[in-house]
């Protein structure tokens, strides 16, 4: 089985580099280190940010960790629904509402994500529910297929993960658990 590239997934659209940053010659073998006044001199737009004081960006990477069963996808979900209808998301203000957020998860049935559901309708009311609806798209359990997201070491699973990218066009893609993410034992 053909494992997928780090490379292929930024190609893909899953991933993208953050601005501002500079890599270092891979042939030098060491890390990029500037010196502060090139930081203090870097130009940012501050439109990518998403949610509190830089807590969430565009083109950004953050993990949530916790025990399986602690409701992880209903904390993504609530996000997305927070950033959509322009609330704010655990104390956090939120910023950049219309971004449509793609879920994979592999854990959750669709009974459990109706319950999520109608908890997310009953909190942003009738009135904000179709925000809601226009911007997140959720992977469900509809087949076995559905329930192999190893997307790092299953080149199927990683086609099917690029082609939802490609066909729902996510500005922010959430993913549950981990350990479909990574190879070995990630904790």
């Amino acid at each position: 089985m053909e494992k997928p590239s780090k490379e292929g997934f930024f190609e893909s659209g899953l991933g993208t580099p953050r601005t501002g940053m500079r890599r270092a010659s891979r042939s030098t073998g060491c890390f990029y280190v500037p010196p502060p006044d090139e930081l203090v001199a870097m130009n940012f737009d501050d439109s990518d940010n998403l949610m509190g004081d830089r807590v969430l960006c565009k083109a950004d990477e953050r993990l949530s960790l916790d025990k399986a069963a602690s409701a992880k996808v209903f904390f993504l979900l609530q996000m997305a629904a927070a950033h959509n209808t322009g609330r704010d998301f655990t104390r956090f203000k939120t910023h950049g509402s219309g971004l449509r957020w793609l879920i994979f998860q592999a854990e959750n049935d669709n009974r459990r994500l109706r319950f999520d559901m109608l908890r997310l309708k009953k909190w942003v009311g009738d009135s904000d529910w179709h925000l809601v609806c226009e911007n997140l798209v959720i992977h469900t359990l509809e087949i076995e297929a559905d329930f192999w997201l190893h997307i790092a070491t299953d080149r199927a699973a990683f086609d099917r993960a690029c082609e939802a990218v490609r066909r729902f066009k996510p500005d922010v893609i959430g993913f549950d658990p981990l350990k479909d993410l990574t190879t070995g034992r990630p904790e």
